[in-house]
């Protein structure tokens, strides 16, 4: 089976081919996911900003 030297932790260790693809999906999958938390959270606050700022606008009008 095929390894290679990969980057860990600061660390180089070898790793084998297969292992080092999973962990780089792996790795790719957690950063797209923590750009779309990220993202959801974003909007939430801004969400939430415009009903604070409703909320403030009909009780001025009442």
């Amino acid at each position: 089976m095929e390894s290679i030297a990969v980057a860990h932790n600061g660390r180089v260790v070898e790793m084998h081919v297969a292992n080092a693809a999973l962990a780089g999906i792996f790795s790719l999958f957690s950063a797209v996911s923590s750009l779309i938390l990220r993202q959801a959270r974003r909007l939430q606050a801004n969400m939430d900003k415009r009903d604070t700022a409703i909320d403030d606008d009909s009780a001025v009008s009442r």
